[in-house]
C-alpha cells in the first residue's frame, strides 16, 4: 500500500490497478476492509489540500485533514480512476463484507 505514494508513476498505476482487482474478490473483502483498512488508504489518495470547515471535520478521521495544505491529491488521472473504481467495488459489496 505504501506504493500508492511512490514517485514512480508506473508503480502507482500498477498498485492501484492491483488493489482494484483485489476488490473483485468477495472472499477477501472483509480482510481488506477490517485488517488492511484499504478504504482509508484509497480515500487518502483522493484527498486534497482544501481547507475543511469545522462542520465538515466532525466525524471525519483526523488523518484526512491534519496534513492541511501540504496534502497533494494524486496527479495521475488513471490512478484516480482505479482508486474510484476500487471504492465503488467496495461499496457495491454492501454488508456482505
Amino acid at each position: 500500500l505504501p506504493q500508492l505514494t511512490s514517485p514512480n508513476l508506473h508503480r502507482r498505476q500498477g498498485t492501484a490497478g492491483t488493489l482494484k482487482n483485489c476488490c473483485f474478490s468477495q472472499d477477501s473483502l472483509w480482510w481488506l476492509l477490517h485488517v488492511v483498512h484499504i478504504d482509508k488508504t484509497l480515500l487518502m489518495t483522493l484527498a486534497g489540500p482544501e481547507e475543511l470547515t469545522i462542520d465538515e471535520k466532525i466525524g471525519l478521521d483526523p488523518d484526512y485533514w491534519l496534513l492541511g495544505p501540504q496534502k497533494v491529491r494524486e496527479p495521475d488521472a488513471l490512478v484516480r480512476l482505479y482508486v474510484v473504481e476500487a471504492l465503488l467495488l467496495l461499496l457495491a459489496s454492501g454488508r456482505r463484507a
